[in-house]
């Protein structure tokens, strides 16, 4: 087994696929499943990998990172490796799709890591594989009341399995409340 600072011929050699895996996840603040959910490859086929420490990267799922990931610097699998003090560099207009995309998946996004008190979840990362139980839900839906306005059934936060899809409902919640506050104003006048 090789760690970071072993040579060979002169060169370090980078490490495991696992560690690469997991760091690169770390900085760039997505989890493993939304990871393999962007590869588009089976939930658990990363899982194998996240233990492998010997310095070997399989040149397939590099590539496949790569074109995944073209508006980052650096990938697991690159010929070198970054070292600790690596960010992602984002090419402008790039975003990574684990990232907010609106106000509501943004305010959604700090609520759901607040109560689960997870910072690395993701808009989509599946609620009940990040640890969110009916708990949770309880908290987060009396949250969502709060900060939206917007009172949901329990049953909501378990038909929608990410907060992607939560913002999705909140949204049209919001707008249906509007369209009949609006509706009854116009109906008096």
């Amino acid at each position: 087994m090789r760690n970071r600072g072993d040579t060979a011929g002169g060169r370090a050699q980078p490490p495991g696929l696992g560690v690469q895996l997991k760091f690169f996840c770390e900085r760039v603040g997505i989890s493993i499943s939304v990871l393999e959910s962007r590869l588009q490859l089976p939930k658990g086929a990363l899982k194998q990998h996240l233990s492998d420490d010997d310095g070997g990267v399989e040149p397939g799922l590099a590539g496949v990172l790569r074109i995944s990931f073209p508006e980052l610097d650096w990938v697991p699998g690159s010929p070198t490796f970054p070292g600790d003090g690596w960010r992602p560099r984002i090419d402008p207009g790039g975003a990574l799709e684990d990232e907010p995309r609106t106000d509501t998946e943004r305010r959604l996004l700090k609520i759901c890591r607040r109560v689960l008190r997870n910072d690395q979840v993701g808009v989509d990362d599946d609620y009940e594989a990040v640890g969110g139980t009916s708990l949770h839900s309880r908290t987060i839906l009396t949250s969502i009341y709060d900060v939206f306005d917007v009172r949901l059934p329990p049953e909501i936060v378990a038909s929608a399995r990410t907060i992607a899809e939560l913002a999705v409902i909140v949204d049209r919640s919001q707008e249906a409340e509007q369209t009949v506050i609006l509706w009854a104003k116009d109906a008096e006048e």
